[in-house]
Parts: structure tokens; C-alpha cells; sequence
């Protein structure tokens, strides 16, 4: 089985234990058991969910940045923070209606600025290129850092 009926999901936390079971039962087989099991659990009960988030958003921002050629750092604020907060909001157990609609809000405004700020540093590394290639350039977002770009309303 390799996913679950994840769109009919009221919370975060339902959403990222049926998404994709073979990733779910990876991350909780050998990130969060073996922090729990190594002691680091029992002390701060939130910090093998925490490794968890951490490693995951990590893993996701890697591919995207083979993907991409450059680094951007959107899907790891939104999966590894907002991701991380959501699954503590939220009644886990029962499933509700209105559970489930603020969950597809999320998951869509969610996706949207995912989109947006992607296509935002796209933009902005074709009209604002830099003359050297450095480690700099990859890591630093051009739609922040350029002074050349100005969008004009006409």
C-alpha cells in the first residue's frame, strides 16, 4: 500500500501518517523511534517529531534544489516550520467536515505560495544574472538580493 485516503483527512497530522506510507513508515522507523529509543524522547517529548520535520523538509529542499539549480529556501519554512506547527493544531482522532475544509485551505494556499515564490526566484535569476558563478549565487535568493528588478503598473 502506498498511500491512504490522505483527501479525506481533517488535521495535518492524519495527512502526513496516510500521504505516502513507505516515507511515513521510514521517517517513523529510523528518525523518531530511534530518538525516542535513544533517550532523547523521554527528556523532550517533542524532539523526535521535530528530527522528523527536519529531516524531511531537508530532503524535500535538496531535491527541489537539484531540481531547480539554485537554493530557496520556501519549502523548508513552510513544510519544516508551518508544517511542524499544524500537525499540533488540530483534533486528531475525529474526523469533521470542518476539519477537513480548513485542511484543503491550507493545503491549498499552501501550495499557491509554494508556486508563486518559486516562480517569484525563476523570474528573477532570468532577468537578474550574475557574472560569476559562486556558492554565493546559489544560496542567495536573487529576488531579494537584486537591485535591477522593478516591476512598473502600467
Amino acid at each position: 500500500m502506498f498511500y491512504k485516503d490522505w483527501w479525506n483527512c481533517s488535521s495535518f497530522a492524519v495527512y502526513y501518517k496516510t500521504w505516502n506510507i513507505l516515507v511515513h513508515d521510514w521517517l517513523y522507523t529510523y528518525i523518531f523511534k530511534d530518538a525516542w529509543e535513544s533517550g532523547l524522547g523521554r527528556k523532550f517529548k517533542a524532539l523526535p517529531t521535530i528530527l522528523v520535520f527536519l529531516v524531511s523538509s531537508i530532503f524535500h529542499e535538496y531535491m527541489l534544489c537539484i531540481s531547480f539549480h539554485f537554493f530557496f529556501p520556501a519549502v523548508l519554512v513552510l513544510f519544516g516550520i508551518f508544517g511542524f506547527v499544524f500537525v499540533f493544531i488540530g483534533n486528531r482522532k475525529k474526523t469533521t467536515p470542518v476539519g477537513n475544509v480548513l485542511f484543503w485551505m491550507a493545503m491549498m494556499s499552501g501550495t499557491g505560495i509554494i508556486v508563486a515564490a518559486y516562480s517569484m526566484e525563476v523570474y528573477a535569476r532570468i532577468n537578474c544574472p550574475v557574472m560569476e558563478k559562486s556558492l554565493r549565487s546559489f544560496f542567495i535568493p536573487r529576488n531579494i538580493a537584486c537591485n535591477a528588478i522593478r516591476f512598473q503598473w502600467n
